[in-house]
């Protein structure tokens, strides 16, 4: 029940990806919609389970 930026931040140490800062990163949901990182995952209502997405966000690139 903790805020999407927490949970972010723990699945890219999870995963290693910590070349890019966390705020470079964006949820989305299985439509595509983007989700607000301040907001716990209870505060979405979702029923059932679901694939969140996590991916750089646009124009956000390696150099």
């Amino acid at each position: 029940n903790q805020p999407l930026h927490v949970i972010r931040t723990k699945a890219l140490e999870n995963t290693q990806n910590v070349a890019q800062p966390a705020e470079n990163w964006e949820f989305k949901d299985e439509a595509g919609n983007l989700l607000d990182v301040d907001k716990k995952v209870s505060d979405f209502g979702f029923v059932n389970a679901v694939t969140l997405f996590l991916s750089l966000k646009a124009g956000v690139a390696g150099g």
